[in-house]
């Protein structure tokens, strides 16, 4: 959970072997079922990814900005259009 709260991007790490990220998996757990945290790990190039998925104050920012802009944006064209 502290990982989600402090983090809303990905964390990328370079390298990583099999056993490292076993050694990982082992040791978080409870990473591995938090539905706000994915995980993933390329075998070709070693690269393993943590994603922290969007807080649910980043998603109420988000529709909120989204609302403003969007009725900002009809209120222009509507004048314009009636000019």
């Amino acid at each position: 959970m502290d990982l989600w709260q402090n983090s809303e991007s990905d964390m990328c790490f370079q390298d990583v072997s099999e056993h490292d990220l076993d050694n990982w998996k082992l040791e978080n757990p409870d990473l591995l079922e938090d539905d706000n945290i994915r995980v993933e790990y390329n075998f070709l190039t070693k690269q393993f990814i943590i994603k922290c998925m969007p807080t649910p104050t980043h998603h109420s920012l988000q529709r909120y900005f989204t609302a403003n802009v969007f009725g900002t944006l009809v209120e222009k064209v509507g004048v314009s259009w009636a000019k």
